[in-house]
Parts: C-alpha cells; sequence; structure tokens
C-alpha cells in the first residue's frame, strides 16, 4: 500500500532500554492472543502472535550471560526462523547495539531448542514479565546476573533449592514466603548460615527425610 508505514512502537522502546512489549493483562490461547487493558489495544490473530513471540524471545534473552563487543548482524545472515521470530524489528535491527542482537538470537535458539512442556511453563513466566514495572524488570536483571557469577557449585546448590521449594504445597509456600519476608536483613543472613551447616553436616538420605531445603 502506497505510503503505509510499519509501526516501530516495539523497536523504539527497546532502543530506550526497554522490552519493546507493553504489559497485558493475560496471553491466552494457541494464536497467543493478548487480552489488553484500556491502555493497550487488543490485538489478534498473525499480528499478536508475533509480537508474543518477539516478547518470548526477548525474555529468554534476559536470562542468559551477556556478550563481549560482539559486532553488528546484518538482517539478511539471519535464518529464516530468526527473521520470523523477529520481524518487528526489521526496519530499526541495525540501529539496535550488538550486545542486544546478539541475546535475541540466543533467545530464538532457546526457544527452538524447548520442548512443548518446557514452552508452556516459559509462556506462564512472560506472563508475569510482562505484568513487571521496569524498575521491577531491571532488577530482575541484576539479580540474574549476580547468579551468573556465581561459581558452578553455588549455582546448582540454588537450583536445588528452587526446586525443593516448587515441590512444596501451595500453602506450605506461602508461609515461607511470609516468614521470610519478615524477618530483617541480619535474620536472613543468620538462616542462611544455620541452614548451610544443617545440609554440610546431614547425609543426604537424613536431608530428604527431613524435607529440608539445600541452603
Amino acid at each position: 500500500m502506497t505510503g503505509w508505514k510499519r509501526p516501530r512502537p516495539a523497536a523504539a522502546r527497546l532502543r530506550r532500554g526497554g522490552t519493546g512489549i507493553r504489559p497485558c493483562a493475560a496471553i491466552r490461547g494457541p494464536k497467543g492472543i493478548f487480552h489488553a487493558d484500556s491502555r493497550v489495544m487488543c490485538n489478534t490473530g498473525g499480528r499478536a502472535m508475533k509480537r508474543l513471540l518477539l516478547a518470548l524471545c526477548l525474555f529468554l534473552a534476559t536470562l542468559g550471560r551477556a556478550y563481549a563487543a560482539p559486532a553488528q548482524i546484518p538482517w539478511d545472515q539471519l535464518s529464516p526462523e530468526e527473521q520470523r521470530l523477529l520481524e518487528p524489528l526489521h526496519d530499526t535491527w541495525m540501529e539496535l547495539p550488538a550486545a542486544r542482537q546478539q541475546r535475541l538470537r540466543k533467545g530464538v535458539e532457546r526457544w527452538d531448542d524447548m520442548s512443548p512442556e518446557q514452552k508452556k511453563r516459559v509462556r506462564k513466566r512472560i506472563r508475569r514479565w510482562l505484568s513487571l514495572s521496569p524498575e521491577q524488570r531491571a532488577s530482575l536483571r541484576k539479580r540474574l546476573e549476580r547468579f551468573h557469577e556465581l561459581p558452578p557449585e553455588q549455582q546448582q546448590r540454588l537450583r536445588q533449592r528452587y526446586r525443593w521449594f516448587r515441590r512444596l504445597p501451595p500453602e506450605k509456600r506461602r508461609a515461607l514466603r511470609e516468614k521470610w519476608n519478615s524477618l530483617s536483613a541480619e535474620e536472613r543472613k543468620a538462616f542462611r548460615e544455620r541452614a548451610l551447616r544443617r545440609w554440610k553436616h546431614g547425609a543426604p538420605g537424613q536431608r530428604r527425610d527431613a524435607g529440608e531445603p539445600p541452603p
């Protein structure tokens, strides 16, 4: 159509450091239909699917490590699948920093390698991600960066503790969250130290029987 220009709100927000996707009230359905609040227009069909896929790539990209001074990637060097998922950024792709291009490609790669069940879990996580404020997203990125800076042993211990927590009944998880939130910084530090001592000195079978989490 003569005179038509591709809308650029997603890319514009990316250049300012955001995700390029506005928070939505819910995302449901096999085609990724967005149900937005009064501030966001409702999108359906192919356009909504492209926005959801791009949001997934952006979210997955935040979970990876940073790349050191990579070179920019021309659009025509992307694979057909990468171009399909990143199509909303086509017009301004070369305006993005090289590091962000790399992270987006990594997000596409991780998404393609996932099983259907893993993709289902990620869709649930992206709904929570889209509902976060810019400040909350920045805080989460910092926490992920600190996690990747930890030694492998500590990373594994934290993953084990997370899996233990997720296996608890919802009521137990809620009670633990409330108890943790009520502790001061000093009390939380002391709790971690006690948990670490118990975990190191107890036998694996005893730890499982006691239902204790890894520190």
